[in-house]
């Protein structure tokens, strides 16, 4: 017993050497590029973040924290390049079974003494080890480099060590796939082709789908598209932690800590366990069809009839779905009447051409177009139901408004609304806008207030899309954070004319509040964003800055403010002005906040502080400048004397105002610049009240429209 053992274990072994010398390119390319990317990239990053340090006199924690984001980032779980992991799964697999592809090389190796399935995991063994081992011992050296050059903690060791299972994980599911090609194909270009439909199949219909939603559904919502967290392609499951790092900017280039890497492993787990799980189905497909596989089948393109019909009919249905995507960007309205009759006729055309196409690849032949017709007719009934399902919303998609029972919580988040632009994390060197942090943060509970906005809300989107040019609401996006784990997202616009009880139920609360003004938390703002900020006071025409240490002060006073914060009172008010903090370290960070007439305590510390200007008066006001826009073309006219200053002051209202302001009444087709005469000019523009227009600003505008015929424009005091 013991000396068949041995006798195994040596014929194993003298079989690795035997594949080895005949891939020794392949194993050349792969210890290089471990060797590259490991140990060689590692020193040359903690010595490019040594003269860094030293060139801006970094104290030691800050040089240490730099080193540690630097290996951290590149060994860890962030590392990029994994395409490159799986690329290089694919080419091993193929070029390990590509035997299968020629009959002479088929009977030389039936003729040797060994087993079919003794052979097929020889081969295995023998790719997974040429990538295993280099990366195995390129990752120990650079953590071993890292430690010596001082560039290595417990976490990023932890992170390394995690990423090193991922990166086996990875490659095994896309090794697996690469064999899974080679057994459903009869020759190399071909497997190579099967192994690129079967990585981003399942990615180019998800891209499909969200294009035609985004397409035809009124009430698509972009940030709904980050919602996959995994698919069946290795390579999309492999990107997991770019995908949590879109939703996470500041854990992008931030010192990792147990809490971060453990959110990470979180997101990732499902997508690595799917990934175990898609590579150990491809391998026992790939053994079954390999125990079946004949000699005979070298040289053909696809091995089996039922793969045939499936990738004909989903190749032509793909095409054909692309092309109508591309035909109907030659109309203005892809629900137009003719937009649809060409739409549908180009979608069932290609789809048609196209698989007589791949029929006439499978077979090399020509005249073998219409063979199997009722496969062509079955992909363009396909393709054209597809086109239907979308155009004419089957599913219901804009009609969806789910039960209050099913909604654990909610977030409104309401377009134009103030900027901001600030981390999640104090220190991180990240930050992300006000989208994402509502989004994501806000949580909403009284969910029937919520549900009374966004079924109007979504009753008016469908509306307002078909004639843009009707404003009658906000805009907004909508995401219900489902008791089943989904979130759903939708875009909507919230009729002017809504209940303002409602709408003063869900501004008013303390979780609105706080899923959308950043004075909330103290993690807006480090003491050293504080140190190098600047707060800033602007009324419209003249701004006054002061230190970014006073930030904290104004937060206070702002959030006593806002215990007052409701729909009703900024649909009242107009806004005086606007305070802004911008800062650049750790990372760039700006954040508006708009200041209304009951505002006191907010007001008070801008006097207090010197931060509130003067009342800015007609005589103060060296000219305006009044432009018109028009479709094809705009025209500029000058104001100095004071009187006519005067009289545009009193039919013009300052656009600093909350995106809860009624649009309506406000002629946006004119815009006013001012300039004032200490050389300052207007940090915001002006706009007429709708019908208020002053006779002598049209006359203005009208002769210079006919002196600048020749397409020059006066650009006014602002140039």
């Amino acid at each position: 017993m013991s000396d068949t053992k041995n006798k195994q274990g040596n014929r194993f072994f003298i079989l690795q050497r035997q594949l080895c010398r005949r891939r020794l390119w392949l194993i050349a390319a792969v210890v290089l590029y471990m060797v590259m990317y490991y140990p060689v990239a590692v020193v040359m990053l903690i010595a490019r973040s040594n003269e860094v340090a030293k060139l801006q006199n970094m104290s030691p924690e800050l040089t240490l924290s730099q080193r540690l984001v630097e290996v951290g980032t590149w060994i860890g779980m962030r590392q990029g390049f994994l395409w490159v992991i799986v690329l290089m799964a694919v080419i091993l697999a193929i070029h390990g079974f590509s035997y299968l592809f020629s009959m002479e090389k088929q009977d030389f190796y039936e003729s040797q003494p060994i087993s079919r399935m003794e052979r097929f995991w020889s081969i295995y063994a023998n790719g997974f080890l040429i990538f295993e081992i280099p990366l195995v011992i390129g990752m120990f050296l650079s953590i071993v480099l890292a430690m010596v050059m001082n560039g290595m903690s417990m976490v990023t060791f932890v992170d390394a060590m995690l990423e090193l299972v991922r990166l086996t994980i990875i490659f095994f599911s896309s090794y697996s796939l690469g064999i899974l090609a080679v057994m459903l194909t009869g020759n190399l270009v071909v497997s190579g082709i099967m192994a690129v439909l079967l990585m981003f199949a399942d990615q180019a219909c998800v891209a499909l789908v969200q294009s035609f939603e985004n397409m035809f559904y009124k009430t698509y919502c972009f940030y709904g598209q980050r919602n996959s967290t995994f698919l069946l392609s290795p390579f999309y499951n492999a990107m997991a932690p770019s995908r949590w790092i879109n939703s996470n900017y500041h854990f992008r280039y931030a010192r990792m800590n147990l809490i971060q890497l453990k959110d990470l492993l979180s997101y990732c787990w499902k997508a690595d366990l799917v990934s175990i799980l898609v590579g150990a189905t491809f391998l026992a497909i790939s053994i079954a069809l390999y125990r079946k596989r004949k000699a005979e089948y070298a040289g053909m393109t696809i091995l089996y009839r039922p793969v045939r019909t499936v990738i004909r009919i989903a190749v032509s249905v793909a095409a054909g779905l692309f092309a109508g995507q591309v035909i109907i960007n030659l109309f203005n309205s892809p629900t137009s009447r003719t937009g649809t009759v060409f739409m549908m006729v180009g979608i069932v055309f290609v789809t048609v051409l196209c698989s007589g196409v791949v029929e006439m690849v499978y077979e090399l032949d020509i005249w073998k177009f219409f063979v199997k017709f009722w496969e062509i007719a079955a992909a363009a009934i396909l393709a054209a139901g597809i086109f239907v399902m979308f155009r004419y919303d089957l599913l219901g998609y804009d009609r969806y408004v789910p039960k209050e029972s099913e909604v654990e919580s909610a977030a409104l988040y309401v377009y134009n609304d103030n900027s901001f632009y600030y981390p999640m994390e104090q220190n991180a060197e990240e930050s992300t806008g006000d989208e994402t942090h509502v989004l994501e943060d806000m949580k909403l509970t009284d969910i029937s207030s919520v549900l009374a906005v966004t079924g109007p809300g979504m009753e008016l989107q469908r509306e307002e899309s078909d004639d843009s040019n009707a404003v009658k609401g906000w805009g907004a996006e909508v995401c219900y954070r489902m008791k089943d784990g989904r979130k759903v997202y939708r875009s909507i616009t919230i009729p002017y004319s809504l209940d303002a009880d409602v709408l003063d139920a869900i501004t008013g609360s303390i979780e609105y509040k706080e899923g959308l003004m950043p004075v909330y938390s103290d993690r807006a703002v480090s003491e050293t964003a504080e140190k190098n900020g600047t707060l800033t006071f602007c009324n419209g025409f003249r701004s006054l800055s002061g230190n970014g240490a006073l930030y904290r002060e104004f937060a206070k006073a702002y959030r006593k403010d806002l215990e007052h914060y409701s729909f009703r009172q900024m649909n009242e008010e107009n806004s005086i002005g606007r305070v802004s903090f911008e800062a650049y370290r750790p990372c760039y960070m700006s954040m508006d906040f708009d200041v209304y007439p009951s505002y006191e305590n907010t007001i008070a510390f801008l006097q207090s502080n010197g931060l509130y200007p003067e009342e800015t008066k007609a005589e103060d006001i060296e000219g305006m400048t009044v432009t018109e826009y028009t479709d094809n073309s705009s025209s500029s006219a000058e104001f100095t004397e004071t009187e006519e200053i005067q009289d545009i002051l009193k039919h013009s209202m300052m656009l600093v105002s909350s995106n809860w302001k009624d649009s309506t009444g406000v002629d946006y087709q004119y815009g006013i610049s001012i300039a004032l005469k200490r050389g300052e000019a207007s940090y915001f523009s002006l706009n007429f009240w709708e019908g208020e227009i002053p006779a002598f600003v049209l006359k203005g505008l009208e002769e210079n429209r006919v002196q600048n015929d020749d397409g020059e424009m006066d650009d006014g005091f602002l140039q």
